[in-house]
């Protein structure tokens, strides 16, 4: 038996499609005050909090409260659907990571976007934005600084040893 379609089903989807659009088309302030009408409208979909969230704390410069919608992504998702999440944490992650990023806070960015990376280790959006902050790997002795002569010079074997073809 198909499920039939409720109006407030239709005004999301048709929300959600030009806000797709309008972030295709790089206006992240349109697409933000969207977001905004849909949540006005007591829609409690984690994406658009997670996308409201990043792109109030990337055009408003609201921190604090874009950092803590995305947050509250998380919790939206757990209430909504329990088994579904580990289809929507990696966009969750990369929203909550781009939140820090836009807020100067690298190491939180980093922290968001790997653990996208533990759930879908091949999300491209997740990897090009670790490969855009020029994340490096761990020091061959973590215990050592890294500009510790030993993690230097063993580093720099290892990565030459790496890209030696066999």
């Amino acid at each position: 038996m198909k499920q039939e379609t409720t109006a407030s089903d239709r005004i999301y989807e048709e929300y959600m499609a030009i806000v797709d659009s309008t972030m295709w088309a790089w206006k992240p302030r349109e697409a933000l005050a969207l977001l905004t009408e849909i949540m006005d409208r007591d829609v409690s979909n984690p994406l658009v909090f997670s996308f409201h969230g990043y792109l109030n704390a990337s055009v408003n410069k609201n921190f604090t409260e874009g950092i803590n919608t995305c947050w509250g992504a998380f919790d939206v998702l757990r209430g909504l659907a329990p088994d579904q999440e580990k289809y929507f944490q990696p966009i969750l992650y990369l929203n909550l990571g781009k939140a820090y990023l836009v807020s100067g806070r690298k190491k939180e960015a980093i922290t968001a976007f790997r653990n996208g990376l533990r759930i879908d280790p091949e999300s491209k959006d997740l990897l090009k934005e670790m490969k855009r902050l020029g994340v490096r790997k761990n020091p061959p002795f973590p215990f050592l600084s890294r500009s510790n002569s030993l993690n230097k010079y063993l580093g720099k074997i290892l990565h030459f040893l790496a890209a030696v073809p066999r």
